[in-house]
């Protein structure tokens, strides 16, 4: 593996439902104190933090975007949670807007995510693909996120 070149601080990419809070979009549920608690030791490390969520993302019409958008960022004021970037967002003194120039996969050396699946640690090497196939199925499969997305099959 490759160092990290000096000057460059680690960063994490960290998804917003489920993680930072736990999942209930399209609410915000509650707090996670133990994320929150490790996002503030990883930037006492000097750690970069970016949020990730679908939130962010354009399918939303306008008005329910900001809608979750604001909610967010409301969550992450009110609980002090420490962060660099909110990917997809910029925010400055007067508020905030979508930012087109941070769309796709954030850059980072770690990515947190409630709903990953890690391809190349020791507990999926040597699976068969029939394995992981299963466990994406059933990953989509679960009503209430697949409701909750408007994905939800009659």
């Amino acid at each position: 593996m490759a160092e990290k070149p000096a000057g460059i601080p680690y960063t994490i990419a960290v998804d917003f439902d489920g993680v930072v809070c736990e999942y209930d979009f399209p609410r915000c549920g509650p707090p996670r104190q133990d994320i929150i608690e490790l996002l503030r030791q990883l930037k006492a490390k000097g750690w970069k933090i970016i949020i990730h969520s679908s939130r962010v993302n354009t399918c939303w019409e306008s008005d329910e975007r900001r809608t979750k958008i604001g909610e967010m960022l409301d969550l992450l004021t009110f609980n002090a949670v420490p962060f660099d970037l909110v990917w997809g967002i910029s925010i400055n003194d007067f508020g905030w807007h979508t930012d087109p120039t941070n769309i796709g996969k954030p850059v980072a050396h770690v990515y947190l995510d409630d709903r990953a699946v890690h391809s190349s640690k020791s507990d999926y090497k040597g699976r068969s693909v029939s394995n992981l196939l299963s466990l994406c199925v059933a990953i989509a499969n679960d009503a209430e996120f697949s409701y909750r997305i408007g994905l939800k099959r009659d």
